[in-house]
């Protein structure tokens, strides 16, 4: 959607970002149609008071709006950082990014829409999601074997805890039973 109003036609994009900083530096109260066309004059740019107010209503109204969402967005990162829930800076730009594709989309004119862009952005999105649903299930797999490590370990612990105090009548079974530990954890093949 371009902004057919005056400001922002005459100024470059960068000029335009100067200019809107500008005005949003300044406080609510002499934030004045009559002082946005004292800013566009100080550029060379003469305007009326409805320029100043369609410039004001479009554009301007627009940054402001970014500068809220921006700030929201800042805070919900905040937010999922502190409360200690998994989500990372990567999910949170994942959730601004779709957002922004959104917000493009609805905002341009259906003509003027660049599919190819949109659909190599949203490509991207699922294949990142697609990887880490990857990731995540080799992790899940690691976790669980690393469990089932730990269980042999605290069986195999446990059997050598039985055969370090045998019982008071100690069998030649159990006599048995200990050299053929000793000899399969020294790796000693038995003899044919």
């Amino acid at each position: 959607m371009s902004d057919r109003n005056t400001i922002a036609q005459e100024l470059s994009v960068e000029e335009l970002d100067t200019f809107i900083c500008g005005l949003a530096s300044l406080p609510g109260k002499e934030r004045t149609l009559k002082a946005i066309c004292e800013q566009a004059a100080n550029l060379g740019i003469t305007i009326s008071l409805m320029s100043a107010k369609s410039f004001r209503d479009t554009t301007f109204a627009t940054h402001l709006e970014r500068l809220r969402r921006a700030s929201e967005k800042a805070e919900q990162i905040k937010a999922i950082q502190q409360s200690g829930t998994g989500g990372t800076l990567a999910d949170a730009a994942g959730a601004i990014l779709s957002e922004a594709i959104y917000d493009g989309l609805l905002a341009e004119d259906p003509k003027d829409i660049d599919i190819e862009k949109y659909s190599l952005a949203i490509s991207r999105m699922r294949k990142g999601d697609v990887e880490l649903a990857g990731l995540r299930l080799k992790l899940e797999e690691g976790e669980r074997r690393e469990r089932e490590r730990e269980a042999k370990i605290k069986a195999a612990s446990d059997e050598m805890e039985k055969l370090r105090h045998p019982k008071k009548d100690f069998s030649d079974e159990d006599r048995i039973k200990v050299v053929a530990e000793v000899d399969r954890i020294l790796g000693i093949k038995k003899k044919k």
